[in-house]
């Protein structure tokens, strides 16, 4: 017999994962899971037992129910299309509060420092900061809507992705007047490349490979954007030196050359000027388009890993296992 600690961790984990399924399976997986825990129990196996417990409250919900089952499925089909829907614009805000919260602690720093040039060349780190801190909670939340929502098909969600994404660029900039369409379009067709690279090794059961190519490929079309932003732009005291166009993302993230002698401080301050926030905002997207083709895309993980199908006339199969399993169920 396993611990009583262990026994109730497992318990509250199953309870975890019976409530993320729908309402019309759930007491049916719960009884099956809850049996299947009383063989690994029976067996004195606390490491599989937790495991087992952990794998399920993780895992993908099964199906869910059909749209004309009822108006609870309709509800719940809308509430996911909305937040879709306006989590561009969301990403938009939250690119504007990490701004705001660069200048909150520029202004709580300057009483800090005499100099106050060191709080000034903290502006540009401190919004990425912020900004990639928003990314990560996106791209958690993203990725969790995708696994919950109706689309399927990793060519379906990158189009509905970027769909929404263009359309919520191209109704900002035509708002606010901003002026980034060079920029727009080479970040854009990346995303594209960039969800539809991720969706593709979620879908082999690679989510984790999936995220660090997106990732890649971002960086790589956002640096491109910048130099499509500022390339001709004319300046007294300016020459652009394009072999060190690599380090244009991280100088614009982190408005600092890093000790290098180029990007030169002219050059920052056009990078700076031509392409304000842009980067920190495609982070924010990247991270919201690419966390939902990664949940949409995932394998369907199978409902109980040890547990076998229903019956066909119904009713629940017993747990699947050793005869040494069965024996301890039946006892």
């Amino acid at each position: 017999m396993v611990s009583r600690t262990a026994d109730r961790l497992a318990r509250t984990l199953l309870r975890l994962a019976a409530a993320r399924q729908p309402s019309s399976l759930r007491a049916d997986l719960h009884r099956e899971w809850v049996a299947e825990l009383h063989v690994l129990a029976a067996e004195g196996r606390p490491g599989p037992l937790l495991a087992y417990a952990l794998s399920l409250a993780v895992s993908r919900p099964a199906a869910a129910e059909p749209l004309a089952g009822g108006t609870s499925a309709a509800k719940r089909v809308l509430t996911h299309a909305v937040l879709v829907l306006l989590a561009p614009a969301f990403c938009y805000g939250l690119a504007v509060v990490s701004f705001i919260g660069m200048g909150v602690l520029r202004d709580l720093l300057f009483p800090a420092f005499l100099d106050h040039d060191v709080v000034y060349r903290l502006q540009a780190p401190s919004a990425t900061v912020l900004a990639l801190s928003f990314a990560v909670l996106v791209g958690w939340v993203s990725w969790w809507l995708g696994t919950q929502g109706p689309l399927r098909g990793v060519r379906l969600v990158a189009l509905v992705v970027l769909v929404l994404v263009a359309a919520t660029e191209a109704l900002v900039n035509a708002v606010i007047g901003t002026e980034y369409g060079r920029a727009t379009a080479v970040w854009l067709p990346g995303l594209l490349i960039a969800v539809l690279v991720a969706g593709r090794q979620a879908r082999r059961g690679r989510p984790g490979r999936g995220w660090l190519l997106g990732a890649a490929i971002m960086a790589v079309a956002v640096d491109g954007a910048i130099v499509a932003q500022v390339a001709g732009t004319h300046a007294e005291d300016l020459t652009w030196h394009y072999a060190f166009a690599p380090l244009w993302l991280p100088a614009a993230l982190a408005d600092w050359s890093f000790g290098l002698p180029y990007p030169t401080a002219a050059e920052l301050f056009v990078i700076g000027d031509r392409a304000t926030g842009m980067p920190q905002l495609v982070l924010l997207l990247s991270a919201y388009a690419i966390g939902y083709a990664v949940g949409a895309a995932r394998p369907a993980q199978a409902v109980a890993p040890s547990v076998a199908a229903s019956d066909p006339d119904g009713s629940p199969a017993e747990p699947s296992g050793s005869g040494s399993a069965g024996t301890a169920t039946s006892a």
